[in-house]
């Protein structure tokens, strides 16, 4: 089997995927073995990866959500504060890392969920054609143990991408919580001290 170009420049790098294409490559079912156990165990790895991914994304989208949130409550309390008084240059200054902050998540939550390649099992007309070749069933099922282990290395390998863009939104999220503390301070600051 030939690799394609972008499955092998994702695959680069990453021991387990590399290690995945060349047991596609070299796995050959032996006749009279018994590979149903493997196939089922390769199918729910494949199964727990994915909800893996589906998960980070879930994630990423409550992200979005709460700082979607958050933003529209900074817009409601700005709106109300330069309709009832002047802001001192002090507090809107101290919420520009929030608002910064908040940026920043929403970017890397919405880079998480941008669509990434996939690598899939073959197609129907690939394993009908495998289905073929093989003198019983069972070696043909064995076929789709590789594909399994394949599809599950690849998904790991566009899951620790997500991983970092949801840890980073996490991060900055967290920040933009924490700093808005400082336009608190600035409030406190400016009343006590006229500057």
């Amino acid at each position: 089997m030939s690799v394609p170009a972008d499955l092998a420049a994702d695959a680069a790098g990453d021991p387990a995927a590399l290690a995945a294409i060349q047991f596609v490559q070299d796995f050959t079912p032996k006749p009279g073995v018994d590979y149903a156990w493997v196939e089922e165990n390769a199918r729910k790895a494949y199964e727990l990866t994915a909800a893996a991914f589906d998960a980070l994304d879930a994630k990423a989208g409550a992200i979005i959500g709460y700082v979607g949130a958050g933003a529209g409550l900074a817009a409601f309390g700005t709106v109300n504060t330069a309709a009832t008084a002047a802001v001192h240059p002090a507090v809107a200054a101290a919420a520009v890392p929030t608002i910064l902050f908040a940026v920043a998540a929403l970017v890397f939550a919405a880079r998480c969920r941008k669509s990434e390649p996939v690598y899939t099992l073959p197609s129907a007309i690939r394993l009908a054609r495998r289905a073929e070749q093989n003198a019983t069933a069972a070696e043909a099922r064995a076929y789709l143990i590789p594909q399994w282990n394949l599809s599950a290395a690849m998904l790991r390998v566009v899951i620790r991408r997500k991983g970092e863009l949801v840890d980073n939104a996490t991060w900055c999220f967290g920040c933009a919580v924490a700093s808005l503390l400082l336009p608190l301070l600035a409030v406190a600051c400016t009343r006590n001290w006229a500057w």
